[in-house]
């Protein structure tokens, strides 16, 4: 046994390069992955969509879209479990972050009130996914 299985990531490339195998892979290398994570960040955080006519506004707004998104990968690898950081920005929004809520007046306070269901499945997938 040379190396740990651990240690070992395969892929494949098609190309119609007539270079040699080190050569291609050398070209290609990382690229591969490129398009789904434009695909993240472009649906998980709307990085295609500009909401102002100020060009400065916006490369401000993409700036920060890029940010989030950068602190979302630093949190799946970092925090999540393995199982978990294949997990898109959708899902891990709609699983984690977002929870029903009613927002009541009470004795001069405001006060958000969540359903029983949303109280234990909110603890239990912080569980799983730390």
């Amino acid at each position: 046994m040379l190396c740990a299985d651990w240690l070992w990531k395969y892929e494949a490339i098609a190309t119609t390069f007539d270079w040699s195998g080190e050569d291609v892979w050398h070209f290609y290398n990382y690229r591969g992955n490129a398009e789904n994570h434009i695909k993240e960040a472009k649906y998980g955080f709307a990085v295609d969509q500009f909401s102002s006519k100020d060009f400065d506004a916006n490369k401000a707004l993409q700036g920060l879209k890029l940010l989030a998104y950068n602190l979302l990968v630093l949190y799946k690898h970092v925090a999540l479990q393995p199982a978990l950081c294949q997990w898109t920005a959708g899902r891990l929004r709609r699983r984690l972050f977002l929870l029903p809520g009613i927002l009541v007046r009470h004795a001069r306070q405001w006060s958000i009130r969540l359903p029983e269901r949303a109280k234990h499945l909110s603890s239990q997938m912080l569980q799983t996914a730390t």
